[in-house]
This record gives C-alpha cells, sequence and structure tokens, in this order.
C-alpha cells in the first residue's frame, strides 16, 4: 500500500513519479545476460532415419514381406502391448510408410507410459525368413547436475535422481521429487 501526504511547499507527485509519456527513462540496473555455458546436450535417442536417408525401400513403392516382428531390447513393455501393435504388421507385405507407422507406434507406447526419453528404431538389415528386427532405445539417467538458488540443498534433490540400471520414466521422477 502506498500512502502519500501532501505537504505545501514539497516536491510534487510530478516531481516524485514521471508521468506517461516523458521522453525521460528511469535507468534501470539490469545486469548482462549472458547463456549457461553448461547447457546440457541431447539427451533423446537420435531422430529415426529420414526418407531421404533410408531410400531403398521407399524407392519405387517397393514393399517387403514380414512374417513376424522380434522387438528386441524391449524391458518395460509387457509382451502384450508389444503383440497388439505389431500382430496388424505381422503375415503381409510393409511399404515403408507401414514400417515408419510401426516404429512411431512402438515408440509412443514407451512415451505414453511415462518412458518419454526411450523409442524403436528399425536398423538396416537382411530380412531373414521374413523376420523384421526391431530394436528398442530405452533412456537411462547417467548422472545428474543440481543448480539450487540456495532454498535447496543440492544433495536433498540429487539423492531422489540417483542414476541407476532403470528405465527413465517421468512419473517416477515426478512421484520422487
Amino acid at each position: 500500500m502506498l500512502l502519500m501526504a501532501i505537504v505545501p511547499g514539497g516536491p510534487s507527485s510530478a516531481d516524485i513519479f514521471p508521468r506517461i509519456g516523458d521522453r525521460q527513462q528511469l535507468p534501470l540496473d539490469l545486469p548482462d545476460f549472458e547463456p549457461d555455458a553448461t547447457a546440457p546436450g541431447d539427451i533423446l535417442p537420435p531422430a529415426p532415419a529420414t526418407a531421404e536417408e533410408t531410400p531403398r525401400l521407399r524407392e519405387g513403392g517397393r514393399t517387403v514381406f514380414v512374417r513376424r516382428i522380434d522387438v528386441r531390447g524391449a524391458s518395460v513393455l509387457k509382451p502384450d502391448v508389444i503383440a497388439s501393435i505389431t500382430k496388424p504388421y505381422e503375415g503381409r507385405k510393409l511399404d515403408f510408410t507401414d514400417l515408419q507407422r510401426l516404429q512411431d507406434e512402438l515408440t509412443r507406447a514407451f512415451i505414453d507410459r511415462g518412458y518419454v526419453t526411450s523409442g524403436v528404431l528399425i536398423p538396416d538389415q537382411k530380412m531373414q525368413d521374413g523376420v523384421l528386427i526391431v530394436e528398442a532405445v530405452e533412456g537411462r539417467l547417467e548422472g545428474t547436475e543440481v543448480n539450487t538458488d540456495g532454498r535447496f540443498r543440492s544433495r536433498y534433490i540429487s539423492s531422489r535422481l540417483e542414476p541407476g540400471d532403470e528405465t527413465v520414466n517421468v512419473f517416477w521422477l515426478e512421484e520422487r521429487l
């Protein structure tokens, strides 16, 4: 609350508070902005290959017959979840768009369950007996660096984010913090 008294012979409010529209600006004492030199690097798995990077199947609408899909390295997704996604793609010919859709659906299954640093890749391969190999990449926490403004001790926060062998899950992180 601002209380102002008018005293005869004292400074007027116009002398104390500049009027709107005055060209004179009050000097602002703001620190120079310098970006954080320790900004983190890429934390997500590399983006899937683009159409330009994997032209073999895309050219001329080529297709490949997929009898079965083998998803490797997916420890956090239940087998029935994986099967429900892969089953519609098995036992038929797939083109590049189908493979991209399969990859996206499997990656979405990770993300929807809180595993936002996980996904799948379809590596270059020579198909054996119609088996398509899909590799899961599950993100793990390698380390933490905590900077606080002094209200919290760094150890208080970092102790809740200890690196380990578990796949990173945002729901788990939220609960721990």
